[in-house]
Parts: C-alpha cells; structure tokens; sequence
C-alpha cells in the first residue's frame, strides 16, 4: 500500500511512503501480533534488539493495541502481554544449558519529553 503526503513545500503528491501492513479497527489482538510483533519477538529470541514503536495522536488506540482492553482475556490481551508471554514459553522450552538475560524498557514521548514507565521517578 502506498500513500502520498506532502512534502515541505506544500506539492501533494510528492513523497511516497510503504506500508508492510495496515490493520482496521476490527483486526483481532491475536492477528495484529502474529503479523505485526512476533517476527521482531523471534529475532529478539535469537540474539537481535527488537523495538514495537505504537506511534499516534491521543486516543488513536495505542494503549488498547499495547495493553489490551483485557490482560487476562486470551482475545482481548495486547500486544505487551503476549510478547511477555512469548518470550518466557521460548525460555522455558529451551535447553537447559542455556542462559537468558531479559531487559525491558518501556517509554513514553510525550511533549518532546520522554518518560520511563517502568521506573516514572527516574
């Protein structure tokens, strides 16, 4: 899918930007995940950083695709969640002679500001 924008001077049609994917407001958790964030969770399972980047004015659903609606409904969890949840199944079907470090950090850029959710004093 392509779409057009504006370039700074103001001629439409003058840049082009590529989509892999766009979802609409009924896409399933579970399919946003699959296509979406499990090849970046598989290759941080093989040594690669990952990043999952939820970009978007307020109240464009950010939070709901991240967190979900409902952790604990399989149908409503989010994105975080599962990829919680993947990562500790591919941990804990490992060998054992194998050694896992896990590093999180989730932030927030708001304002040009940008906050630590998971420690918001630092």
């Amino acid at each position: 899918m392509s779409i057009y924008g504006t370039n700074s001077t103001g001629d439409r049609g003058a840049n082009k930007f590529n989509y892999d994917q766009v979802f609409d407001s009924n896409a399933p958790q579970a399919f946003i995940y699959e296509k979406a964030v499990k090849p970046i969770v598989e290759g941080v399972m093989e040594g690669f950083n990952g990043t999952v980047f939820a970009y978007g004015q307020t109240s464009s659903g950010k939070t709901h695709t991240m967190l979900g609606p409902n952790i604990t409904n399989e149908a409503e969890r989010g994105m975080i969640p599962r990829m919680v949840s993947h990562i500790f199944e591919e941990i804990s079907n490992a060998p054992q002679e194998m050694e896992f470090q896990v590093k999180v950090s989730m932030v927030e850029i708001y304002m040009e500001k940008v906050h630590d959710l998971i420690n918001p004093s630092a």
